[in-house]
Formats: C-alpha cells, sequence, structure tokens
C-alpha cells in the first residue's frame, strides 16, 4: 500500500475535513483479521476510517459487522487515514476511556492534540 503524499496538502485538507473531536457517520467495510488489527470505516470519500483494535470489545464477534453504519468521534490522523474512536457503547472494549459525565471529545480537549504524518 502506497500513503499519500502529505507534502502536497492533502494530509492538512483531510485535518480540516475531519477535526480531532468531530463525530462523523461511516459505513464498516473490512475487518482484515478479526481480534487482532480492527476495523476499516469508509466515510464517504478519501480519507479511510480506522478503529483500532484496542478500542474495540475483546470479542470480534461483538464487533460492528461489514456493512455497519455507525457514528465514531475522530482521534487522530495519519497520511490517507483518520483514527476513530466508536460512539456505540457496545462497540467499545470494556476498558475504554468512558468514566465520569464528560464526553470524550471534552476530556481530550484539555490534552494536546497532534496530528503528526508518519
Amino acid at each position: 500500500m502506497t500513503l499519500p503524499d502529505h507534502s502536497s496538502g492533502q494530509f492538512d485538507a483531510d485535518r480540516r475535513t475531519y477535526p480531532p473531536g468531530d463525530h462523523v457517520t461511516g459505513v464498516v467495510t473490512l475487518i482484515p483479521r478479526p481480534g487482532a488489527i480492527g476495523l476499516v470505516v469508509d466515510l464517504g470519500g478519501p480519507p479511510q476510517g480506522f478503529v483500532d483494535v484496542l478500542h474495540l470489545p475483546r470479542d470480534p464477534a461483538a464487533w460492528p459487522p461489514v456493512g455497519t453504519v455507525t457514528d465514531f468521534e475522530v482521534l487522530w490522523h495519519r497520511p490517507g487515514q483518520v483514527r476513530l474512536w466508536p460512539l456505540n457503547a457496545a462497540y467499545h472494549h470494556p476498558a475504554a476511556w468512558t468514566a465520569g459525565t464528560e464526553s470524550r471529545s471534552t476530556r481530550r480537549s484539555r490534552a494536546v492534540i497532534r496530528s503528526v504524518p508518519r
């Protein structure tokens, strides 16, 4: 897989389109290795979305199946990819950061968020 050239300005454009903390709707399109990697989400065009295995339930049978349309929060970026957090609690890892009444984005806004090309 070839990563996009972030020097072209596309990386910055992706960050403006999907800023951290933003809520987006996407379709689960691929689960490459259930229980091992995570899942790929179509956001309606580039870049693709990705949910890391560490944010998902331990049992891959509890993951949203391919074709599921659901909401996500934008966490951070890589060239050509938006890292996402599932907003539906049924799709969270049991140790997920969900304590308290504040939203995840409110808590994250206190931290320094950097989207750095790799």
